[in-house]
């Protein structure tokens, strides 16, 4: 099964430096992983839990029973799988990915009226209570205009779940999954918030969502960077509208 081995030691400032070979995530083999492991989320459900505990708590804590969920870049809905294990909430849960994930997404969930999969925000969708974003928004080539396109739909709650940001510059750099090279954003934790405080939106949680120790995926190689583009952990960063 194809897998991340880390990212390549190397800086770029944008897209327009990358190399032509680079990929995407809509490809069969990035379609087949996430089918093979919701197929045995029974299996691992405690460790989907535990990723998305951000979010699991979040939603338990909302103060609405009815609950509208915006999940950028979801996949084919582990956490969405996860969210209904530990929740009685009515959830309407909304999944934006690529077109290829999209069409497994259908498929699994094709008995449940709640979810749906697109492959663009739905244009019938004009607010929703949370925006969730889990180990994704690296991947977008203009995340700001990611991000400041996803807060027209005016969310009360904003998640940026596994976040890939620290007291770094910004820089672009590649992810290598099996045979791809795909590109990925490392972020200034700063530069993130200021996307956020500038459309009227408060940072009301933060913390270590994982610690990049020396046993980790792709430390070795991140190690190689000079020092001030290097993390030490990813985190979970929760954002709210400011009360009138």
């Amino acid at each position: 099964m194809v897998s991340s081995c880390g990212w390549k030691p190397s800086i770029f400032n944008s897209y327009d430096d990358l190399p032509i070979s680079v990929q995407d995530h809509n490809t069969t083999e990035w379609a087949d992983k996430q089918c093979a492991i919701f197929n045995g989320a029974d299996d691992i459900l405690p460790l989907l839990e535990k990723r998305n505990s951000f979010l699991i708590d979040t939603i338990r804590s909302y103060p609405k029973e009815e609950i509208s969920v915006l999940d950028f870049a979801g996949g084919v809905g582990l956490s969405y799988y996860a969210l209904l294990k530990n929740t009685n909430k009515s959830i309407d849960y909304h999944i934006v990915e690529v077109p290829m994930i999209c069409d497994r997404g259908n498929i699994l969930y094709q008995n449940d009226p709640f979810v749906s999969f697109t492959d663009k925000v739905p244009e019938e969708l004009k607010t929703v209570d949370v925006i969730h974003i889990r180990t994704s928004i690296q991947y977008m080539q203009d995340w700001k205009a990611c991000i400041k396109e996803l807060l027209s739909l005016d969310p009360k709650v904003f998640l940026l779940a596994h976040l890939s940001a620290g007291d770094i510059p910004s820089y672009l750099t590649l992810q290598l999954w099996g045979e791809y090279e795909i590109p990925y954003w490392f972020l200034n934790i700063d530069e993130v918030k200021d996307v956020f405080f500038s459309s009227g939106y408060e940072c009301f949680f933060e913390e270590v969502s994982t610690e990049m120790k020396e046993d980790a995926i792709g430390w070795e190689t991140h190690m190689k960077l000079p020092e001030k583009y290097r993390i030490d952990k990813f985190l979970n960063v929760g954002f709210r509208k400011h009360e009138k």
